[in-house]
């Protein structure tokens, strides 16, 4: 299984010619395959997500949840109230 991952992420973070650029600049990825169905159905998650999407953070904001959820902060209210919590 891990060579399969480490397969993937290889693959995935590889350069790409100046053809496949061209062709994925013509034609964005849909903000809606790229989000986990855990965020999709939880609005206050799924509004913090987009924001993040559309800064392009929404990697950083997935690890951010992540993290959170494993620390056992995260509650109903989403990610904004575990992190305005933290900063207390």
């Amino acid at each position: 299984m891990d060579a399969i991952l480490k397969l993937h992420h290889k693959i995935k973070h590889e350069p790409l010619g100046p053809k496949r650029a061209k062709q994925l600049a013509a034609n964005p990825q849909e903000i809606w395959t790229e989000m986990p169905s855990s965020i999709r159905y939880d609005k206050a998650a799924r509004k913090e997500w987009i924001e993040a999407a559309e800064a392009n953070r929404s990697d950083q904001y997935s690890l951010e949840r992540t993290q959170a959820v494993q620390r056992g902060d995260l509650h109903h209210g989403g990610l904004h109230n575990a992190l305005e919590k933290a900063k207390k």
